[in-house]
């Protein structure tokens, strides 16, 4: 992406849905609860649908996501029944808003199990508590990713950059994204010239 934007100052975004969509297919097909010769089992058989909006943005060298979307995940697995035979089963998970300020505690999940009996039902307490902070944690992993995959995207090089306010803007910004270890000092600096 060829970014003409003096200084970084300027609004830049890059629309990362298809990468999004790439990137949770990838990250979510095969998590499982529990495992095959368990009594109870369930995985994320495929990843339905994903709609919303995901991009990347820059503003005097600050660089952000902004991500509100919302999937459904289709689900397989078996649970062993009183009689001791195996009965598979079907169902999906919504989740109806992973956004950019979402908490790890503040997902909502909709387990559904298609043809639902009573025995069906006992793998939901499996999934509630093996499947979905696995969930949890992917979500909360997904915008620093995308932050890492394409903050470099929208801005020019730091070389380029002639303003110390808009540079220790995109100094934090890739500091924050590759992790505390790798932040600079900070620096009192001038008011920002325009």
């Amino acid at each position: 992406m060829v970014v003409n934007n003096p200084n970084n100052w300027h609004w830049v975004d890059k629309n990362c849905i298809g990468w999004a969509r790439e990137y949770l297919k990838e990250k979510l097909v095969g998590v499982e609860a529990g495992s095959t010769k368990d009594k109870k089992y369930a995985k994320i058989k495929s990843v339905s649908s994903i709609e919303g909006d995901c991009e990347v943005n820059q503003r005097k060298g600050k660089v952000i996501s902004l991500f509100d979307l919302k999937l459904t995940l289709l689900i397989e697995g078996h649970v062993d029944s009183k009689d001791g035979s195996t009965l598979p089963f079907e169902g999906s998970i919504n989740i109806p808003e992973v956004a950019f300020d979402s908490e790890a505690s503040s997902y909502q999940f909709e387990i559904s199990i298609f043809k639902e009996t009573s025995e069906l039902n006992e793998v939901k307490p499996l999934i509630r508590s093996e499947l979905l902070p696995k969930l949890r944690q992917l979500f909360q992993q997904f915008g620093k990713d995308l932050l890492a995959t394409h903050g470099n995207d929208i801005q020019v090089p730091e070389s380029q950059v002639k303003s110390d306010y808009t540079r220790s803007n995109q100094q934090n910004s890739l500091s924050e994204i590759r992790g505390p270890a790798s932040k600079p000092e900070k620096k009192n600096l001038p008011p920002p010239q325009l």
